[in-house]
């Protein structure tokens, strides 16, 4: 994340297909994005619905799949902002991290409810397990399923 500051980053998050709703949904790879954003890119991301669908065929015939995603914001909280919530998807995990120039400072992660309408924020935590796949300095977040 240090490499985009003070822009937002943003990426992918993987983690197994079948789970029970209210189980914790283990995120077990992070995979970076591009920010297509053209402007205000310190404050907004973007990644096109083209890549998204590329991505989810890439991992059609994996044990794992695409569960969610993760952006930065860059000097602000780690909590969703009204534009995250309005863009979002009802199935996937958003990961929402704190940065500054220093790294990550906080982070929440929410799901959006469909009965609700609205962000609800979910467990995260960095596993007591460890660095998880394949680059094994990477932190495991876990989340619940959807």
């Amino acid at each position: 994340m240090r490499g985009e500051y003070p822009e937002e980053a943003c990426g992918y998050l993987f983690g197994p297909r079948a789970i029970s709703e209210g189980v914790a949904r283990p995120i077990v790879e992070a995979r970076p994005a591009e920010n297509e954003e053209t402007e205000g890119r310190d404050i907004r991301y973007r990644i096109s619905s083209a890549e998204i669908y590329r991505i989810e065929a890439e991992a059609e015939d994996q044990p794992i799949g695409l569960v969610g995603f993760y952006h930065s914001h860059p000097d602000g909280p780690g909590r969703a902002s009204r534009r995250d919530e309005r863009l979002a998807w009802p199935w996937y995990t958003y990961l929402i991290l704190s940065v500054d120039d220093g790294g990550v400072r906080d982070w929440g992660a929410y799901t959006l409810s469909v009965s609700r309408g609205s962000f609800v924020p979910i467990d995260c935590r960095v596993s007591p397990e460890g660095p998880v796949g394949p680059d094994p300095g990477r932190d495991r977040f876990e989340g619940p399923g959807r």
